[in-house]
């Protein structure tokens, strides 16, 4: 990055090199009187990336805000000796910072936008920006870079209309999203009430001495957690194939799936309501009950068959080392026949325990996952197996 004075040092021999091209007939722009004035257009010539000449000289010059005594704002017309004068001035000044091997903040701004439209690393599926105001037309094509347009997506500009815009401000009076190609289909709303920010410390040192203050803070708070459990990333693991699966569900539609594909989400159309019932023992064996507590859905493409498969949340963690915790759910497949090192999920005299199923000496063993646990070796109790974990949907 060039510092403020290479800056100043390089834009000044710019002015200079161009006014010697133009000799007696230069504008009279190219004056270093008016060096302020030179260095905002060129602000505002890259913060658009108006590159080519044809574009900055055709562009609509809305906003501009004129602090000397001369009319430039006036000379500043389409197709003008005074537009073309300033951009020669822009491409030496380029130049002159290349051969220091040095960039500009409109310029780094310029680079991150290249590298967004050629390979975004990610691309964002709801956005939200504020002080929209504030931002320039470059910054405005970075976010629509990074964005993942979708039917399902969207995009929030929160906007101060009370407060002054920067002058290189792409939303000024005039301009519209638009112009940018922004579809801004949707809702659009005015706050009227004013606000204050408060920082956290000020929290802090009310937070003792007003009840309704705390009241507001575990109630944003609890919000927050919400919004972080609805929008984040879900993972289910298919045991059979040990493949690993990241979807959302959508916050309107439990039934509404979208499933992560290299960073870009894709609505599944076909989906399966499978039921969830009480919690099995991943540790000591405990009761379960027949009756559904609720159901849950999944892509259909990964359970393979929707016939008799139900869904149990595991307790304990006699399990840890297959990868199954406190908390996480169990996807089970009803079949009486297991494999030797399935899963199981086995009723043991009416409790019920998840275990890796196994043959030792003729006898049925069921192999906990922990060391800490000992294993269940099937002689003389009345037994079920209620069928083998076929998928996992990961707690966290």
């Amino acid at each position: 990055m060039a510092s403020f004075e290479e800056c100043e040092a390089e834009l000044k021999d710019a002015i200079r090199i161009v006014s010697k091209r133009y000799g007696k007939k230069k504008p009279d722009i190219l004056n270093l009187d008016y060096i302020e004035f030179i260095k905002d257009e060129i602000k505002w010539i890259k913060s658009c990336n108006y590159l080519k000449l044809e574009e900055y000289q055709s562009a609509n010059r809305v906003g501009r805000i004129n602090n000397l005594n001369i009319e430039i704002s006036k000379i500043l017309r389409r197709n003008s000796k005074q537009r073309q004068a300033i951009f020669e001035v822009l491409e030496e000044y380029t130049n002159n910072l290349r051969k220091l091997n040095k960039v500009d903040a409109q310029d780094m701004e310029l680079l991150a936008l290249n590298e967004a439209k050629k390979a975004p690393i990610i691309n964002y599926t709801h956005i939200f920006i504020d002080n929209s105001q504030q931002l320039t037309k470059v910054q405005l094509e970075l976010v629509k870079s990074i964005y993942n347009d979708k039917s399902y997506s969207s995009i929030t500009f929160i906007m101060d209309t009370f407060e002054t815009a920067i002058p290189n401000a792409w939303l000024v009076k005039g301009r519209h999203f638009s112009s940018l190609g922004y579809d801004m289909k949707g809702k659009c709303i005015s706050l009227n009430e004013s606000y204050k920010e408060i920082e956290v410390e000020e929290i802090e040192e009310f937070v003792d001495s007003s009840d309704k203050l705390i009241q507001k803070n575990e109630t944003t708070k609890n919000l927050l957690q919400s919004s972080s459990l609805t929008l984040g990333y879900i993972e289910y693991i298919d045991l059979k194939r040990n493949i690993s699966h990241r979807f959302i569900k959508d916050s309107g539609s439990v039934d509404e799936i979208y499933v992560d594909y290299n960073n870009f989400e894709e609505k599944v159309d076909d989906v399966v309501n499978i039921p969830v019932f009480n919690e099995i023992a991943a540790g000591n064996p405990i009761l379960i009950n027949e009756y559904i507590e609720d159901s849950y859905s999944l892509p259909k493409d990964w359970i393979r068959t929707s016939k008799d498969v139900f869904m149990l949340k595991v307790k304990g963690d006699s399990m840890i080392n297959k990868n199954i915790y406190d908390g996480d759910y169990v996807v089970i497949s009803k079949q009486n026949m297991p494999r030797i090192k399935d899963i199981v999920a086995v009723d043991i005299e009416g409790e019920a325990t998840l275990k890796t199923y196994k043959v030792i000496d003729g006898k049925i063993a069921l192999i906990p996952e922990n060391d800490k646990y000992q294993p269940i070796i099937i002689e003389d109790q009345q037994f079920n197996v209620l069928g083998v974990a076929i998928g996992l949907i990961k707690n966290s």
